[in-house]
């Protein structure tokens, strides 16, 4: 007794039709506005615009290649040794890929600025009368923001596919004289090629359009790129067409790593599971006796992702008037929190989150069924639903108010933006409850049919049971995600509604650098908790 298609192929269109609505035809008018001849010509006949595509490729190939270069001894230490503490680790390299931008700019200035912590040490150290450390507004600037987001998630990636590889691959090159380098080549390599490609291209698609990094510490026209001049164009200038040429460019450039990526965990999965279940290396414990390197690694690494993180905090608790390691500490930035100012965009945050958190798991679920039922399309399904990977906030809140304006009516913003972070969790949410979804035992759904019962009723007894911890760990990763991010509510927030990321923004701006602290905590809490929630349902390979 098999289950009908039918059913779940027309429950598949709503996913399908939501997503042609809400992503599709935004974008699709952003496309037919920019690439008319009028916006074209407005940029490829602009130096200055060719020169930010090209600074846009460079940068985010520089970072994606120092990412994969400091990353990949941390895959390796994750994936082969086992220490004190290294769960709390994995959690922690995990909260910057989903830290407001906002947030981790604002920490990292605190610690590079030329007034910031490192700097003040070096002067209290040499006696110097200037800064001795000037990164900030530069290249160096924003690749050192990048690697801090990209650093933990191309490890992230990496090692629970390295550490899944069959001891008896190892030892079957053994028995043939292969020495360490030689296995590394013909086996580890070979088994994690693909998990490696789709960090990268993840990591260069996010760093190219990078917007609140390179805004703030790229410091001018210099060091802009696509992303921060079609903000510039579309919020700025009103040059609404060249805008839209600029960003149908950067959709072209990131829909072909987009689509290295898709491909890259397709080919992923079908490796990792030609191989059975076969017994995994064990792990070693990572000693200082024996790994001093490793462990000098860790704490590196630790530090790396921390410091940043960790100044937030401390400076929330401080009350002196400026910034620095001098003050008093106190309570009164949390205090304020009373004040409407502080406490609504926690709201705000918690209900566009929750909303989020609803809609991608409801999508997710269908959209898993869908591949489950359908492994041959599998791939097609999965480049239509992750094409939003390729678009930015920005270019799809342009993509809105073009089709608003159209339109001849603007819908309730708080429902662009919970579309708009759907769209932006939803690759995410899919590729965690796929997973899962692929885990159902059949023989379990067809005992319950021999016994008579209907697909609800499987659905609620079997099914769901057996994806639960999937269901769960989307449901984190979309609150977490739409929690922190930004760039969707500068664009199409209506008056007066302010999410945290947003308020953190406004209050640096009006150099209200303490509260902005204490608000940037409080997400760095929501954030850490979600990802140890995670780590405890299970590991997901996003």
């Amino acid at each position: 007794m098999k289950e009908t298609r039918l059913p779940l192929l027309f429950l598949f269109l709503i996913p399908f039709l939501l997503l042609i609505l809400f992503f599709y035809v935004p974008v699709i008018t952003v496309f037919m506005t920019g690439f008319s001849k009028e916006g074209l010509v407005s940029v490829l006949g602009d130096s200055y615009c060719r020169k930010i595509c090209l600074f846009s490729l460079e940068q985010g190939a520089l970072s994606t290649f120092l990412s994969a270069a400091i990353g990949f001894p941390g895959a390796y230490i994750l994936a082969k040794y086992t220490f004190r503490g290294k769960g709390f680790l994995k959690a922690l390299i995990t909260v910057p890929f989903v830290l407001p931008p906002i947030a981790a700019v604002l920490g990292i200035v605190l610690l590079i600025g030329n007034n910031g912590i490192i700097n003040r040490a070096l002067m209290a150290l040499t006696g110097a009368a200037e800064p001795p450390l000037k990164v900030l507004y530069s290249l160096k600037a924003i690749l050192i923001a990048h690697t801090f987001y990209n650093i933990p998630l191309f490890i992230r990636f990496v090692y629970p596919v390295w550490e899944k590889i069959p001891k008896s691959l190892y030892e079957a090159g053994r028995s043939l004289g292969a020495g360490k380098v030689r296995l590394f080549y013909t086996v580890t390599l070979p088994w994690i090629t693909s998990a490696v490609v789709a960090s990268c291209a993840l990591i260069f698609v996010e760093c190219f359009m990078s917007f609140s990094i390179v805004l703030v510490l790229g410091g001018g026209p210099q060091y802009s790129t696509m992303e921060v001049e079609i903000y510039k164009l579309a919020r700025t200038t009103s040059h609404i067409a060249k805008a839209c040429a600029l960003g149908g460019l950067e959709t072209l450039f990131a829909l072909v790593f987009i689509s290295i990526y898709t491909a890259a965990g397709h080919r992923e999965q079908r490796y990792s599971g030609s191989a059975g279940r076969n017994e995994e290396v064990p792990l070693k414990s990572l000693s200082m006796a024996h790994s001093i390197p490793a462990l000098l690694y860790v704490l590196f690494l630790l530090l790396y992702v921390a410091l940043p993180m960790v100044t937030i905090a401390f400076n929330s608790f401080t009350g002196n008037g400026r910034w620095g390691l001098s003050g008093g500490f106190t309570l009164n930035w949390y205090t304020s929190f009373a004040q409407p100012v502080m406490y609504r965009p926690v709201l705000n945050t918690v209900f566009i989150a929750v909303s989020t958190v609803i809609c991608a798991v409801l999508l997710s679920l269908v959209i898993a069924a869908v591949i489950s039922r359908w492994p041959k399309g599998s791939f097609l399904v999965q480049i239509f639903f992750f094409a939003s990977l390729a678009i930015s906030s920005i270019l799809l809140g342009l993509g809105y108010l073009l089709t608003i304006s159209k339109l001849g009516f603007r819908p309730n913003g708080k429902i662009l933006l919970v579309a708009v972070h759907t769209a932006a969790v939803l690759p995410f949410t899919i590729k965690a409850v796929s997973l899962f979804y692929s885990r159902i035992n059949r023989r379990c759904i067809e005992c319950a049919q021999s016994l008579g019962a209907r697909p609800l009723r499987i659905l609620w007894t079997v099914k769901l049971p057996m994806i639960k911890n999937g269901i769960f760990t989307a449901g984190i990763f979309a609150f977490a995600v739409s929690a922190g991010e930004v760039n969707g509510a500068l664009m199409l927030s209506p008056e007066g509604f302010t999410t945290m990321p947003v308020a953190i923004y406004r209050l640096i701006g009006a150099y209200r650098f303490y509260q902005a602290c204490a608000m940037g905590t409080v997400l760095l809490l929501i954030c850490i908790a979600a990802f140890y929630a995670i780590d405890r349902l299970g590991e997901v390979s996003l």
